[in-house]
């Protein structure tokens, strides 16, 4: 049989259980065992929803991206027009920023194109991969001000308190829209959260440099500059850690934290008396809300047909109670 005759014949059958190829929501998780026939027609093997992949999420990134694109057009005009090497220099600095929301933006979008067999889950991880590269860009952008401050508190430069206020301003205003679209788009995944941070570090970083300017202003004191930027290099280094950590995690496929198995294993010989043992118990993460389990599951003897019936219930209680999606069950005598 030819390639192309297995995808045909595998497209066309249908499993006995239901299955999810896409994250799942808790909506999706607490309310789907209300209507449970109706994810049976949506699995196959390599299947995958021709739907808007977080469609909030996105709205959010475009909208935070067109903000910030306007923003820098109009520091670099102003710093070219007015010879402020401070504002073009916060423009390039809000470059960095387009391309962290464009980066999140296209992982999303690319998540959603159909796969074939060679990507049976699809392209999903591409989330968490741009999650890693916006840790990357947060901890380079942490080094770089801790060595900046260091710099300059060995050899002090002139500072324009007046100008250093305006542009904090102006990138404040930004940075604080767009973080709050943002965080009320949602932060279920690590690609949002990676964006959301970048602005959120920003932010915190304007309100340090105004701060920071009024020092100047009343008191002249430069230090005052390179001492709160390094403060603030600290914060979102450690902001970066744990996001470069998780998204680690989810390569290396750990166990999802929110899942205890032998919690799970305990649950599942509760409410299935026909199950008489489990090993080989193995769950792991796709990407934010898309959680995939393995097990090997001893039962009573019983008909082979009246194993899908089983395997239907338990596939269906581990979305309603622990928010996996896909499981692959294995049965046993």
């Amino acid at each position: 049989m030819s390639k192309t005759a297995v995808a045909l014949h595998r497209e066309k059958k249908d499993c006995p259980h239901p299955q999810s190829h896409s994250p799942i929501t808790q909506e999706t998780c607490h309310g789907h065992h209300d209507h449970p026939h109706h994810q049976h027609q949506d699995h196959h093997h390599h299947h995958h929803h021709t739907h808007a992949h977080r469609p909030q999420q996105q709205r959010a990134l475009w909208i935070c991206l067109v903000l910030t694109l306007a923003m820098m057009v109009i520091e670099f005009v102003a710093g070219w027009m007015s010879g402020s090497l401070m504002l073009a220099g916060d423009a390039l600095h809000m470059l960095s920023h387009v391309a962290a929301l464009g980066i999140s933006l296209m992982a999303f979008k690319l998540a959603n194109r159909q796969c074939g067999d060679h990507l049976p889950y699809g392209l999903y991880r591409l989330e968490v991969l741009a999650a890693l590269l916006n840790g990357l860009g947060l901890a380079a952008f942490s080094l770089w001000i801790v060595y900046e401050g260091i710099e300059r508190l060995l050899n002090p430069v002139s500072i324009s308190g007046h100008e250093l206020m305006l542009v904090a301003t102006l990138g404040l205003i930004v940075n604080v829209v767009t973080a709050v679209i943002l965080f009320r788009a949602g932060m279920e995944d690590l690609n949002t959260k990676g964006a959301w941070l970048h602005m959120l570090a920003d932010g915190i970083s304007s309100v340090v440099v105004v701060l920071g300017a009024l020092v100047i202003v009343f008191t002249g004191w430069r230090a005052i500059d390179p001492l709160l930027s390094i403060l603030v290099a600290l914060v979102v280094g450690k902001w970066s850690w744990n996001l470069l950590r998780d998204a680690v995690m989810i390569l290396l496929e750990r166990k999802p934290d929110h899942i205890n198995l032998t919690e799970l294993e305990t649950h599942l010989l509760r409410a299935f008396p026909e199950i008489r043992d489990i090993h080989d118990l193995h769950v792991w993460e796709i990407t934010s809300h898309y959680f995939c389990l393995s097990a090997h599951i001893v039962l009573d003897d019983m008909k082979l047909s009246d194993t899908q019936r089983v395997r239907a219930a338990v596939a269906e209680d581990l979305r309603k109670h622990f928010g996996i999606g896909h499981a692959v069950l294995q049965f046993e005598c």
